[in-house]
């Protein structure tokens, strides 16, 4: 009776341990993946801030009435 609790106690406590384990390992991958998100984010933002800032007066005027009347 008691080799069958313990072996169902030993049961219980390894599930747990790798649940657990999946679910840190779960939040890495997810933190890991908003990271590369925001990191793209920002490559793409940096690199309209440069296209923009080499804009002169002109250009910039006409881009923005092209997207202003959403002819792209």
């Amino acid at each position: 009776m008691i080799d069958t609790l313990i072996t169902i106690g030993a049961a219980i406590a390894s599930g747990l341990v790798m649940y657990f384990f999946g679910y840190r390992k779960a939040d890495k991958a997810r933190s890991a993946k908003e990271t590369k998100q925001r990191l793209e984010d920002m490559k793409v933002a940096r690199e309209v801030r440069d296209e923009v800032e080499t804009l002169d007066d002109t250009g910039l005027a006409d881009r923005a009435s092209k997207w202003l009347s959403g002819k792209y």
